[in-house]
């Protein structure tokens, strides 16, 4: 089964062609929106593959180009032109390289370093979290593995999200507090005091948590410029991701944890519901555009990569044994 896409590349037209999953039904709780039932996706028409850069086992595959790399753990996206994958050797190295399209490979990172690694959204750095003593974050160039920063912060801390040299992270030490520092020119300036667990530099949105959720704590979305202005709150749902273009998000029952939710939501980004999805369970949850989801739907013992533009689904890859 197709790996789905680590980068968002806008998709091709066409979206009007797929072949609508089993007739939309009403949702028990009586909300005005439909569900659809992926729990057999090999039911599903065969639509084109995944438009967006994925792995195929080795293989880093993005529209017809297919460049091989051995040992490879995932694909944390793009850095200009080329590829930057985590591998892991048979004797446990691990490794972040740049693949270019010709299969030239360089090695960015290796060893502890290359442990914990994310690609900043523009895809100019590597930001890497170390929480062994002291929440620790190393800022690395994404073309040839140069330090760039390093900073320290309070409690636990890890980034939500990077981009043009700035990172959202969110640290808990007593309380919790989301800080946007500045890598490059330098500079910490405090965003809000919550628990932050998700945040879009591009598309002005960040997701809190009231308290812990284990003990009543709600979600709160509101935008990173203003985060006490909220968009929306729930007590029973938490924000899996933004859209691309922030105007929607995915949901999933707050306590979700395990193998991966069997119901999510597509709302919104003020809360209301556009369709709700259900399978055995769902694992990796990404967009290929604006509008159009990928999600990984898993039955008991099959599974694939399935392409939805609100209730109209279809296959975006071949189905495949699952593999929780």
């Amino acid at each position: 089964m197709s790996t789905l896409l680590t980068t968002f590349v806008a998709a091709v037209a066409g979206l009007g062609l797929m072949a609508p999953t089993v007739p939309p039904t009403s949702v028990p709780d009586g909300r005005d929106t439909t569900t659809v039932d992926l729990t057999r996706p090999g039911t599903l028409t065969r639509g084109d593959d995944v438009r967006t850069p994925h792995l195929e086992g080795n293989v880093v595959v993005d529209g017809d180009r297919r460049i091989e790399v051995r040992n490879v753990m995932s694909l944390l996206g793009r850095t200009g032109d080329d590829y930057v994958v985590s591998t892991r050797s048979r004797r446990g190295k691990y490794r972040v390289k740049r693949v270019s399209v010709t299969s030239e490979q360089w090695v960015l990172l290796e060893g502890k370093d290359a442990l914990g690694v994310d690609l900043s959204s523009d895809g100019q750095h590597l930001l890497r979290n170390d929480n062994r003593r002291r929440a620790t974050i190393s800022v690395y160039d994404a073309s040839d593995g140069s330090p760039v920063a390093s900073g320290r912060f309070r409690g636990y801390g890890y980034v939500l999200d990077a981009d043009g040299g700035t990172a959202v992270v969110s640290s808990w030490a007593g309380e919790g507090r989301a800080v946007s520092w500045d890598f490059v020119e330098g500079g910490r300036t405090l965003v809000a005091k919550k628990d932050a667990y998700l945040a879009d530099i591009s598309t002005d949105r960040l997701a809190t948590f009231t308290a812990d959720p284990y003990l009543d704590g709600c979600t709160e979305v509101s935008t990173l410029s203003a985060p006490d202005d909220l968009l929306w709150e729930s007590c029973r749902q938490k924000v899996a991701t933004f859209s691309p273009d922030g105007q929607r998000m995915v949901t999933m029952h707050i306590l979700t944890d395990g193998v991966g939710p069997g119901e999510v939501d597509l709302r919104n980004v003020d809360g209301s519901t556009l369709v709700t999805y259900t399978s055995r369970w769902f694992g990796g949850i990404d967009w290929e555009d604006d509008d159009t989801l990928l999600l990984d739907a898993n039955s008991r013992r099959n599974g694939a990569t399935v392409r939805c533009d609100l209730d109209v689904c279809e296959l975006a890859s071949d189905v495949a044994p699952s593999n929780p």
